[in-house]
Order: C-alpha cells, then sequence, then structure tokens
C-alpha cells in the first residue's frame, strides 16, 4: 500500500532512472509474494513438500527481493535528494521518500515473520519390498 500510494505523487525524482527502475522491478516480486500467499494451506495438517513448498519457497524469495529493490529504490531517492533535488520541491521528494522507506520496514519485517518449516522425514516401509 506505501509502495503503490507513493507512485501517486508527482516528484521529480520519479523521472530518474535509478528511482523509477527500482519503483517499478518492486511489481514483479510482489505479484510473486501474492501469489504465494494465495496459495498458502488454511487448514493445519500434515503436508506433502510438493504441496507446499513451492509457495513457501516463492514467498522467501519474493521478499528477499522485495527487501533489495526497495533498498535500491531508498537508496536512489536519498542520492537524488542530496545530489541533484531542486530546491522548491523538497516536500514532494521527502513525502516519496516517507512511504517508501515505510515499504521497506513492511518488508524487512516480512522476512522477519518468516519461519522455517518442519519437515518430518517419514518412511513408509510397506512400499519397499
Amino acid at each position: 500500500v506505501f509502495h503503490v500510494s507513493s507512485g501517486f505523487i508527482n516528484n521529480p525524482g520519479m523521472y530518474q532512472f535509478y528511482i523509477s527502475l527500482p519503483y517499478v522491478f518492486v511489481y514483479l516480486p510482489l505479484f510473486y509474494l501474492a501469489w504465494g500467499v494465495m496459495y498458502l494451506p488454511i487448514e493445519k495438517r500434515e503436508y506433502r513438500r510438493d504441496e507446499i513448498g513451492l509457495s513457501f519457497n516463492r514467498m522467501n524469495t519474493a521478499s528477499k527481493f522485495l527487501l533489495i529493490l526497495f533498498g535500491m529504490g531508498v537508496l536512489g531517492e536519498i542520492i537524488f535528494l542530496l545530489f541533484f533535488s531542486v530546491q522548491g520541491n523538497g516536500a514532494l521528494e521527502y513525502l516519496y521518500l516517507s512511504l517508501e522507506a515505510l515499504a521497506t520496514v513492511a518488508a524487512y519485517f516480512l522476512m522477519l515473520l518468516q519461519k522455517p518449516i518442519l519437515i518430518k522425514i517419514i518412511t513408509d516401509q510397506s512400499s519397499v519390498e
């Protein structure tokens, strides 16, 4: 939500490729993260690895890429503010930076909340004959 709402701000920094490219590329890991969340199991039972492994791996990988891309966007905005900012539009730049920083913090907490999956190895002796 923070990331999408920051795109509606008409700030001059979004016309720089080192800010706009990470902004646009974030949507791909966001899509894969949402795709992984949609296929998470609802009920609690023992699952096979192939039933839920792809969703958990997809979410884990997407959240890492989200953090990297958000960090690149925030770093690009800070570089723009330090070296190339026009004096009249500073409020919009700081608003954009604050929304993207909040999105970066949210992506970081998303990574912290992920727990490893407990996998039990079950051997079925009846199938070995």
